[in-house]
């Protein structure tokens, strides 16, 4: 698999910044259904170099209601604050669970690779909190995410490896659940940014 923020190489990324230092902070949104007519974007950070490293604070996943709040979030997170002038105010990518678990339930074809950079944020969190999915589901979702990076099409994908949508399925809600019980939500009306 490979990771949704790359960077230039060192040479051509010094060349054009004059500076020796080639990582960076992506801004990433999660679309959630809302109750009213409007849907809710949570955000995390994702500190990027050679390879991609989630914001945590205290060994969790740090979620926040705001993109104000990324400068706050990175100055408290564990890695990162080297890179607190370059925190992006807005998403670089958003993330739609649902929509991705119903498209690969029902769909054939990764039209703007939704489903592979979701599932590559989603090890890079596992990753962030020192976990792995279980060999079960992680075999089959890693064949699909090669295929998505090469192939946007993934009908045939689903066809010739019987059940492996609802183990994709599986391996998705796994990961997500994971995801939510170790992470953290730092909400604008908390006050100051603290945790």
């Amino acid at each position: 698999m490979y990771g949704v923020f790359q960077t230039m190489p060192a040479q051509s990324k010094q060349e054009q910044t004059g500076g020796d230092d080639t990582g960076g902070v992506a801004l990433v949104g999660f679309r959630i259904a809302g109750t009213s007519h409007a849907d809710k974007t949570f955000y995390i950070l994702v500190i990027y170099n050679s390879i991609n490293i989630v914001a945590t604070i205290n060994g969790r996943i740090v979620f926040f209601d705001d993109a104000r709040l990324a400068p706050a979030v990175l100055d408290l997170a564990e890695t990162g604050s080297k890179y607190a002038e370059r925190v992006p105010s807005e998403a670089e990518l958003v993330c739609d669970p649902h929509g991705v678990i119903q498209a690969v339930l029902c769909g054939g074809f990764d039209d703007n690779s939704h489903i592979v950079n979701f599932i590559n944020i989603l090890t890079d969190m596992l990753f962030a909190v020192g976990l792995e999915i279980p060999a079960k589901w992680r075999t089959v979702l890693f064949d699909f995410a090669d295929h998505l990076t090469f192939d946007q099409y993934y009908a045939g994908f689903f066809e010739e490896r019987e059940g492996s949508r609802e183990l994709v399925k599986d391996a998705l809600l796994w990961c997500v659940g994971t995801v939510v019980v170790n992470s953290t939500l730092l909400c604008r009306n908390d006050g100051p940014a603290k945790l």
